[in-house]
């Protein structure tokens, strides 16, 4: 008899020591998962922050050369039929902004007027989506990814439009930012070991990717979830499929005024810290 009113005490112990310990294991799982929470929180935010800082740079340099576009458009050289003092200014100026390959001011009707590369051939640029567009918006544009008719090389390509005293547009002011100088300002970048930083167009055309550049530049990707991602957002994180196949965490911002978009997919364990 008493063995068993021991076994029955025992056995209250027992469930009052649970009872009062269940709660405070609970309280632990709870600050344990809401730790973890905040620290996942915290690392999309900081990836974020890579994502836009990499968009702004990337923004900064469209900007300066709208700013610079803008300019010439006010220079009695470029205005005036002058092409031989208009390719000297270009030129010059090349000299000074080795961001562009190059520069140049276009007629109306897509004829070349003056370039700051010395060319050979006639070019016309009325079939081109960039030169199209800057017509019909009669804005600043960012074109696509292209070979340059002038350098040969691939490049973004710009324009402006050159409006006379009568309001009308005359002539297109055009930019061609090298692609190398995009993959440039990428590894440039301030981001963790491992980490890939990526612009793409509108398109979802690969401008600039760092590392590996060379095996994805100019690819275009225009179904991959990442990038439909990238182009319908402003920014924010996901965990997608990138061009590589591969499901990943990645940070994304758009360019500004570029129709262009900045993702960055953090190396190693960094982002799930």
């Amino acid at each position: 008899m008493r063995t068993q009113i021991l076994a029955s005490l025992r056995s209250r112990l027992l469930l009052l020591i649970a009872l009062a310990v269940l709660p405070v294991l609970g309280l632990i799982f709870h600050v344990n998962l809401e730790q973890h929470r905040i620290a996942a929180a915290q690392a999309q935010d900081s990836v974020l922050g890579l994502a836009r800082l990499a968009a702004s740079e990337q923004a900064r340099l469209i900007q300066g050369a709208h700013q610079l576009l803008a300019a010439l458009s006010y220079l009695p050289v470029v205005r005036d039929e002058d092409p031989t003092g208009c390719g000297a200014l270009l030129s010059t100026l090349l000299k000074h902004y080795p961001t562009y390959g190059n520069l140049g001011v276009i007629r109306a009707n897509g004829e070349l007027f003056c370039s700051g590369v010395l060319l050979t051939q006639p070019v016309n640029t009325s079939s081109y989506a960039w030169f199209q567009r800057t017509l019909a918006t009669q804005k600043f544009t960012v074109g696509e990814y292209q070979k340059s008719q002038a350098t040969g090389a691939f490049a973004l390509i710009l324009g402006y439009p050159l409006f006379n005293d009568a309001g009308q547009l005359q002539k297109v002011i055009a930019a061609s930012i090298d692609l190398d100088r995009l993959n440039h300002l990428a590894a440039q970048a301030q981001l963790p070991p491992g980490s890939t930083v990526t612009a793409v167009d509108r398109n979802g055309t690969i401008l600039a990717r760092s590392p590996d550049a060379e095996r994805w530049l100019g690819q275009t990707f225009p179904d991959s979830p990442l990038i439909r991602e990238m182009l319908a957002h402003q920014e924010g994180t996901a965990e997608l499929r990138g061009v590589d196949g591969i499901q990943r965490v990645y940070a994304f911002a758009q360019v500004r005024d570029a129709d262009a978009a900045v993702t960055v997919e953090p190396g190693g364990n960094w982002a799930c810290a």
